[in-house]
């Protein structure tokens, strides 16, 4: 079910990627942005690398039929492989990952395919680069972000699963780094916009001065209306842009494109006049697209059309010189807010980790003044928060210790075994009832010693009492002060050993029992070693009863003994 439940969202997610790329922002003049290659980058970091790589393949077909060509969509599929791989280890650096994939190969290779195969400009391919880069940079923000907010939303069990949390330092750097991004860009927006929309009119007013002058011409020079004579007119007057005279039955009297001198006009043969055949991108065909105005005019009589023309591309030209600063801008600033947003959430994150680790440190029952947090900050809030866990650490341990000392005094008062002054099995049972809610985990070690019956036998009880006495203490010496060793049958001892994973117990209870064999007992017999076996298990569940717990162990246990005994299996 899970399998089929993944493959209809890589699924859709490569269809989402497919179809968001028709639906692009245009935050600047002939300049989309697009954002389908998220839901492809969201299949590689959640899915594995190749399969995004396969998505992006896919779903960034779409960018062949928007431009004509598949040069952004190898671009972008590559990228996809590299920002899988990122996630993988060092997802933490994704956004750095991504700018560094642009500083190395992503622009290079745009600059190339623009400049060199597309027939652009340099000024326009360096814009072009930058655009792209922008745009993945936003990107990538943007499935940090989703990333961030789908962890918390049980629907999406794959991203639960792979990162169970996010550093502060990921969340911090991506929030202010993309609100920055979005926020240049929009003032970007509007900047250029206006710029546009001043060329745009200045454009128009010297297309109408050019009528003007062609109108002044004709009645100052009483000019006659045939082609001979305008075309000397026109040179005469240098005109600045194209010029195109038709009388009342719209013909063509006089054109600069002279191709259409005595054709019948009409409005639509002006988007062939500026066709670039080799423009392939859409800023190319954007640009070469035309404006015009128009004036009439009576002279000697007859009715007279003058269309004054030129193309977008100039107004391009000189816009493409502000998005450059506009984008170097952004980019700069985008690496300096990378910068110092990283410093931040690592000073804000710096005295969580230490209290994190400290937590732990408490736990080990290290010395106090090493469990507390020595960390400098001239923030209010930090500085706060590890003075008030510092106080927590004083009040823990002194609480811990008054612990200690009551545990010690309900041992000795009913619960004590007399050979070994350890606590004994009756101890156990209350031990559990008063701690079993504040246990979150615990390793349990059963611990037999082996032939100790024979041992009793061949040198008497004194002697059996006396191995007693020094495995208790050894054993005692091996665990930590939280830890509980008790004396469980005449043999036998058990060790309650809270908060460890079964694989931290196992290797405890391995060096107790390669110290026990290393004990000489030439007092008692040369050459007399002693050896344990033990059983260990784990528990986690509060539910659990402790029978069940210690037979887990006793089984275990049994088979220690019946496979040689001198040993530790773990169940």
């Amino acid at each position: 079910m899970d399998k089929k439940r993944n493959v209809l969202i890589i699924l859709l997610l490569t269809f989402l990627n497919f179809i968001t790329n028709f639906l692009p922002l245009s935050f600047l003049i002939s300049v989309d942005f697009i954002f389908g290659n998220v839901f492809s980058m969201l299949v590689a970091v959640i899915y594995g690398p190749w399969i995004g790589l396969i998505s992006s393949l896919i779903g960034n077909y779409s960018t062949i039929l928007i431009w004509d060509h598949g040069y952004a969509m190898i671009n972008m599929a590559i990228q996809t492989l590299v920002v899988g791989f990122v996630f993988k280890n060092h997802y933490r650096y994704s956004t750095e990952a991504v700018l560094g994939y642009w500083i190395i190969f992503g622009a290079p290779y745009i600059f190339v395919i623009y400049y060199f195969f597309l027939n652009n400009s340099a000024n326009a391919a360096i814009m072009i680069v930058l655009k792209q880069s922008i745009n993945e940079l936003i990107n990538i923000m943007v499935v940090n972000i989703i990333l961030i907010v789908l962890i918390r939303n049980k629907l999406f069990n794959a991203v639960r699963e792979k990162f169970q949390k996010f550093s502060i330092e990921f969340i911090i750097k991506n929030s202010v780094a993309g609100i920055t991004i979005i926020t240049l860009l929009l003032f970007s927006v509007v900047s250029v916009n206006r710029s546009y929309n001043i060329l745009m009119e200045s454009l128009r007013n010297e297309l109408k001065h050019s009528i003007i002058q062609v109108k002044n011409k004709i009645y100052l020079d009483e000019i006659s209306m045939d082609n001979s004579s305008l075309n000397t007119s026109s040179q005469q007057e240098n005109l600045k842009h194209d010029i195109i005279v038709v009388n009342s039955k719209n013909e063509v009297l006089w054109s600069s494109k002279r191709k259409i001198t005595g054709q019948v006009f009409n409005e639509g043969m002006i988007d062939y006049f500026y066709l670039n055949e080799k423009g392939k991108t859409r800023m190319q065909k954007a640009a070469n697209k035309p404006i015009m105005e128009k004036g009439s005019f009576m002279y000697k009589s007859n009715n007279y059309t003058i269309y004054s023309l030129s193309s977008k591309n100039i107004l391009f030209t000189k816009l493409n010189n502000e998005k450059l600063i506009y984008f170097y801008t952004i980019l700069g600033l985008f690496i300096i807010i990378i910068i110092i947003s990283t410093y931040v959430s690592k000073r804000l994150s710096k005295p969580l980790e230490l209290i994190s680790r400290s937590v732990g440190d408490f736990n080990k029952h290290k010395n106090k003044e090493n469990i507390k947090v020595k960390y400098n900050t001239s923030i209010k809030e930090v500085s706060e928060l590890i003075d008030s866990f510092n106080t927590s650490v004083d009040r823990l341990v002194e609480a811990n210790d008054a612990l200690k000392e009551s545990n010690n005094q309900l041992i000795n008062i009913s619960f004590t075994d007399e050979i070994t002054n350890l606590a004994n099995y009756r101890y156990l049972n209350e031990y559990w009832m008063q701690k079993r809610k504040e246990l979150t985990k615990l390793c349990l070690l059963f611990i037999d010693i082996d032939n100790f019956k024979l041992i009793n036998e061949n040198f008497g009880q004194a002697v059996g009492d006396g191995i007693l006495k020094k495995v208790s203490r050894l054993i005692n010496g091996k665990i930590r002060d939280s830890d509980l060793l008790i004396r469980y049958g005449i043999d036998e001892f058990i060790v309650l050993l809270d908060g460890l994973e079964i694989e931290e117990g196992a290797t405890i209870g391995e060096e107790i029992r390669k110290s026990i064999g290393r004990i000489k007992w030439d007092n008692v017999r040369q050459g007399l070693i002693v050896t344990v076996s033990m059983g260990i298990t784990y528990s986690d569940n509060i539910e659990e009863h402790l029978e069940e717990i210690v037979g887990r162990a006793e089984e275990c246990l049994i088979t220690s003994k019946e496979t040689g005994k001198n040993k530790i299996t773990a169940g």
